[in-house]
């Protein structure tokens, strides 16, 4: 576009190279040719400007094909203005003397006779195709025919036009058809892509069975190398097995000879000790054969107080004494009429305290079996005995015609042991008089003279002699 400069009286005009422009002046030519300056006067003057640059024209042909199918093909035409002078003259390219602008629109005017060409021609060589071979026909060759044929048409080279080229974009079909063209190939590239899916799961399978395979043959060899192992093993714990059996069987024969080594040494000893003893008791034996009975039984009754144990008390009933008695003087003890004398000879039932008071006692009585002149004096010497209660586990016996050992009965006591005890009594015998309790031992039962006392229930005296 120009650029008038506006003075009084006069103005000034401007163009770009890419303008030609033509000043006429009362019908003649003043000025001509692109990229002008002038001054002119505008009340004679008139001036055209025509662009000499290439411009572009957008077609979109619809058509029908030769199989009766829609197509749409969009062209772009490139022309430009080879000869101004011409164009000027055909086409009114005038400006405005005051703004530079052009008074009509002489562009639309070269656009109108040019989209009717290019139509024309592109129906020309479209129409006679099918719409596959439309589609799949080269779009540059499609090109090249369409400017020759332009370049070829006598409406443009009279307004001074020149066609530069002519260009096809895509050619499209109706929506519909397009999708039904398109599934051919959608199917086929959907078959490429399954055999190459196929493929790689083919490739992926036949890679899992290489790894399964390797797995395996890993599986069988760790399991022969684990049988080979097993088998080591069996072999170590079977010589182990062996070895700690001979082991055993020496420890077992060594342990055998030596405690047959001490049995037999025990044997010899036992058997050395057994000769010896039988030798001195066959010595003894023959030093005692002349040896009186008395003599005898007296050793014997010695040799059994001194292996006696600690008593605290002996219970010696009249049965058992006057058995004992019996076979000390070697008679039955004489039975008199006498009360008093069967009284005084009958033994009862004695406490003894001491192993040496027993002895002393058994002494006594086989003096007097043997001399029965002095059994009286013996009997009167002692002191009277009663009748013996005995006391076996929490009950009161009495008269059982044994004599029994008792432990002494430590419940009831009160630290009277080493309480010194009296050697005599008041008849100078070997035996304590037993203080029996001035009434009864239970209550609410009455005391009387003669009675057998009960024990209390705790035991506190575990043998009392009745008086």
């Amino acid at each position: 576009m120009a650029t008038i400069t506006r003075r009084p009286f006069v103005r000034h005009l401007s163009t770009t190279p890419t303008m030609h422009v033509t000043h006429f002046r009362r019908g003649g030519i003043r000025h001509a040719g692109a990229g002008q300056a002038f001054w002119f006067r505008p009340l004679d003057a008139a001036i055209s400007e025509v662009p000499l640059d290439d411009r572009e024209l957008s077609v979109v042909v619809s058509l029908r094909t030769a199989d009766l199918q829609q197509l749409s093909a969009p062209v772009t035409a490139t022309y430009r203005i080879v000869d101004p002078d011409l164009a000027a003259r055909r086409i009114d390219f005038s400006i405005d003397l005051v703004t530079g602008t052009w008074t009509e629109q002489p562009l639309d005017a070269i656009a109108a006779p040019l989209h009717g060409a290019t139509t024309a021609a592109v129906v020309h060589l479209l129409q006679p195709r099918t719409l596959d071979n439309a589609l799949r026909a080269d779009l540059a060759e499609l090109g090249a025919a369409a400017t020759a044929m332009l370049a070829a048409d006598a409406r443009l080279t009279d307004l001074g036009i020149a066609i530069v080229g002519v260009r096809f974009s895509l050619l499209r079909a109706e929506p519909d058809v397009e999708r039904a063209l398109q599934t051919p190939a959608r199917e086929t590239i959907q078959q490429d892509a399954d055999k190459a899916t196929f493929a790689r799961r083919a490739l992926a399978v036949e890679r899992e069975a290489a790894i399964g395979e390797n797995e395996l043959s890993n599986q069988v060899e760790l399991a022969r190398r684990q049988e080979e192992l097993v088998q080591a093993r069996g072999r170590n714990s079977r010589i182990e097995a062996e070895q700690a059996a001979a082991a055993a069987a020496i420890a077992v024969d060594a342990e055998a000879e030596r405690i047959r080594t001490n049995a037999q040494a025990r044997a010899d000893a036992d058997r050395a000790l057994g000769e010896a003893a039988g030798a001195a008791e066959q010595a003894r034996m023959a030093a005692l054969r002349d040896v009186p009975v008395e003599v005898l039984t007296a050793l014997a009754m010695r040799e059994l107080a001194g292996n006696l144990p600690s008593i605290d008390h002996l219970t010696v009933t009249p049965d058992l004494l006057t058995d004992l008695v019996g076979r000390l003087g070697g008679r039955a003890p004489r039975r008199r009429d006498n009360r008093r004398d069967t009284e005084m000879t009958t033994p009862r039932a004695v406490i003894v305290h001491r192993a040496s008071e027993l002895t002393e006692l058994l002494a006594r009585t086989a003096r007097a079996a043997r001399s029965p002149s002095s059994s009286i004096s013996e009997a009167r010497a002692s002191p009277p005995f009663g009748a013996a209660v005995v006391l076996v586990e929490r009950q009161v016996r009495q008269r059982h015609g044994m004599a029994e050992l008792h432990p002494p009965d430590r419940s009831g006591c009160r630290g009277h042991d080493h309480r010194s005890d009296a050697l005599d009594d008041a008849h100078r015998g070997a035996l304590l008089r037993r203080g029996q309790p001035p009434r009864s031992r239970l209550r609410r039962r009455p005391a009387r003279r003669g009675r057998t006392a009960l024990l209390h229930e705790l035991g506190v005296a575990a043998l009392r002699a009745r008086r």
